[in-house]
């Protein structure tokens, strides 16, 4: 059997044609997964937004922003608020003690104040400390979101 199988992957229109398909499963399978997480993700912000801050938030344009020096993926949408206290949702993975966590950052452009929301999929009413989260922490992030809004108003 494995003579007969090593004869025709020598033949290099069989082999080629098995890479071929190996290559389409692959495609196959990875874009609908991230297609599938990306909106579980999105889904997953509206919720915490909803259960925290009832009939507030509303999001918008969806931006990806990978420019920070440590590499971290920060996601960000622009936001209807209807107390008008930001116009853009920052979510940003910070490792606190309990490990790597998803904080929420709400930004407004006119006043240039970042504040941070919470945690995702944590309730509003958890200390951010109890969880390992410093306020240096959230006034580094703080910090780096207004000078990416300063990079991002800088290019319009």
């Amino acid at each position: 059997m494995s003579d007969f199988f090593y004869e025709k992957i020598r033949n290099p229109l069989v082999f080629f044609s098995i890479l071929l398909l190996i290559f389409i499963f692959a495609i196959c399978i990875i874009l609908p997964t991230k297609s599938f997480y990306e909106k579980k993700f999105e889904k997953n912000v509206l919720n915490f937004l909803n259960i925290n801050f009832p009939q507030r938030f509303s999001l918008e344009k969806r931006y990806f922003i990978n420019q920070v020096s440590d590499g971290n993926q920060i996601y960000a949408w622009n936001i209807k608020d209807t107390k008008n206290e930001g116009n853009k949702i920052y979510i940003i993975r910070v490792t606190g003690i309990c490990g790597p966590l998803t904080l929420a950052f709400l930004h407004n452009n006119k006043t240039t104040i970042t504040k941070c929301l919470g945690v995702i999929g944590i309730k509003k009413d958890v200390s951010l400390e109890k969880l390992g989260v410093t306020p240096i922490i959230l006034k580094r992030w703080s910090n780096t979101i207004s000078k990416l809004e300063k990079g991002i108003n800088n290019e319009k």
